[in-house]
């Protein structure tokens, strides 16, 4: 059967929540940001790349739930690619949780820091340092992310290809030219 083990399941539930509020976290701070400073020359690299922190969790949270759905549809087992997937999504949400948190929160110090200190912008060598960092950090998600997606792809032609699922297709297939014979002939 398509069963995943107890622990496995127990690691998705805790951690799409996590995977939210890193979202949200990364939502809310582009937000303030904005609110605060507006769109500027300054304030662009870190909105840009706070919208690609939570648009990269974003990702995660949607592969990993829609993997764990589909392992769930997968009769009369899950193949190993699909499997593999899964592990490899929920490390990847992890490490996307973790460095999209830890992105969040260093644009929230650089900027926060300034609030206390008459509203100044980071210097351009501290923006350009963060800038810098946060875009290798996503140069090195994009690839890990393109990878899952042909594996996903993969995957997915394997379902395709399973016998419940060819099934399927014959059996609509079967219907709807019963269908246009009735309807031909009525």
């Amino acid at each position: 059967m398509a069963n995943l083990p107890e622990s496995t399941l127990i690691t998705v539930a805790n951690l799409l929540p996590r995977l939210f509020q890193v979202i949200n976290l990364a939502t809310e701070t582009e937000f303030n940001l904005f609110e605060r400073y507006g769109e500027t020359e300054e304030t662009l690299p870190e909105l840009e790349e706070l919208n690609n922190a939570a648009e990269r969790v974003r990702s995660s949270y949607n592969r990993l739930y829609g993997l764990v759905l589909q392992v769930a549809q997968t009769q009369p087992a899950a193949s190993s690619t699909i499997i593999d997937l899964l592990y490899r999504s929920i490390e990847m949400a992890v490490a996307n949780a973790d460095a999209s948190e830890a992105s969040v929160r260093e644009v929230k110090r650089s900027w926060n820091k300034p609030m206390t200190n008459n509203n100044q912008i980071p210097d351009a060598q501290t923006r350009a340092r963060n800038v810098a960092r946060l875009r290798e950090v996503c140069l090195k998600f994009d690839e890990l992310n393109m990878l899952l997606a042909q594996a996903n792809a993969q995957a997915e032609i394997e379902l395709q290809n399973s016998p419940l699922y060819v099934r399927r297709r014959q059996r609509v297939q079967k219907q709807l030219e019963t269908e246009q014979a009735v309807l031909k002939n009525g």
